[in-house]
């Protein structure tokens, strides 16, 4: 038996209980942007909650003004005034879900990063054992 087939033993066994550490942390890792995604989608639910509730509060505040007024409710101004102050919420809205969409890419690729940069460490660890056992044969 040739002296280096021992240490090309060894060295195999060592590389793949690296490439078992390295799949897990990056399974960590993925699992901890899920997280992260899962706290930006919490947070845009509470931006949203929070529009509407500022929206209604404004309807409900510019109704209550009308009324105390005496104007009637069918006004042209108070229903343009209305219309306006529904356009600005749903402008915010619409803002909040195209932010949200940017975040959840951003995750997406971090993630895809993630995948690719454990496939080329994996590959490049098994490409350098292979070299090694080549120089070792010859």
């Amino acid at each position: 038996m040739p002296p280096f087939l021992p240490l090309l033993a060894l060295a195999g066994i060592l590389e793949f209980g690296k490439g078992i550490f390295q799949v897990s942390a990056a399974n960590e890792q993925m699992e901890s942007l899920d997280l992260k995604n899962d706290f930006q989608v919490l947070q845009s639910q509470q931006k949203r909650l929070s529009t509407y509730s500022l929206l209604e509060k404004t309807l409900a505040s510019q109704t209550a003004e009308v009324s105390t007024r005496g104007v009637s409710f069918g006004s042209p101004s108070f229903n343009a005034i209305q219309r306006e102050t529904l356009n600005i919420g749903g402008r915010e809205l619409k803002n909040q879900e195209v932010e949200q969409d940017f975040l959840h890419r951003n995750l997406q690729i971090e993630k895809s990063n993630v995948r690719k940069t454990l496939y080329a460490s994996l590959f490049g660890d098994v490409a350098d054992l292979a070299m090694s056992g080549a120089k070792l044969m010859a």
